[in-house]
């Protein structure tokens, strides 16, 4: 089975095993169908790489998903994301197009979260910090280490992300639940 975690929120029970049975049989990823009912109780920031839901669902608890949007996928009517914002799968697509879209969600969310593995411990406190809105000498005071080492550490995740700018590396870090955003 696969690695990864991939949860399966929908109110149309018969769609939701359905994917999970392509999701298996394709993928190797052997994904949770979870009752919504329970959804606002549930805390999937640590143990949740994905998750698949329907636009019902998706419009009953936007707060949960949006902070979760990088690693979601739409079932809809409404056709693919043209923004890259949000994974949209077609309801009433074709068997090709469906598993096409399951397989670009699974191929570029697979990427991401190995990207995101890569940073080391000091590197996702650095992001953490970075995103928080402190400054490279406040890191430093915090951490305990050189401003240098934080430079270091910043360029490190540049790299690995291929995020440049403080706004967009916050995004990230929120979306990764690596912090909480600010209400």
């Amino acid at each position: 089975m696969s690695k990864i975690s991939l949860n399966i929120l929908m109110k149309d029970n018969l769609c939701a095993i359905s994917l999970k049975h392509l999701l298996l049989n394709l993928f190797n990823i052997d994904a949770q169908i979870l009752d919504i009912k329970h959804i606002s109780a549930m805390n999937f920031s640590d143990t949740t790489d994905l998750f698949i839901t329907d636009d019902k669902v998706f419009s009953a608890f936007p707060d949960f998903f949006m902070t979760r949007k990088n690693r979601l996928a739409i079932v809809s009517d409404f056709g693919n994301s043209k923004d890259g914002s949000l994974f949209l799968i077609k309801r009433h697509a074709s068997e090709k197009e469906i598993v096409s879209e399951l397989s670009n969600f699974v191929t570029h969310s697979t990427q991401r979260i190995q990207t995101a593995n890569e940073l080391s411990q000091r590197e996702i406190e650095v992001l953490c910090k970075v995103a928080s809105g402190l400054t490279n000498k406040e890191i430093a005071e915090r951490l305990n280490i050189s401003i240098n080492t934080v430079l270091t550490h910043r360029k490190n995740i540049t790299s690995k992300l291929g995020i440049k700018s403080v706004s967009a590396l916050s995004v990230f870090a929120i979306m990764n639940g690596y912090i909480s955003p600010k209400h």
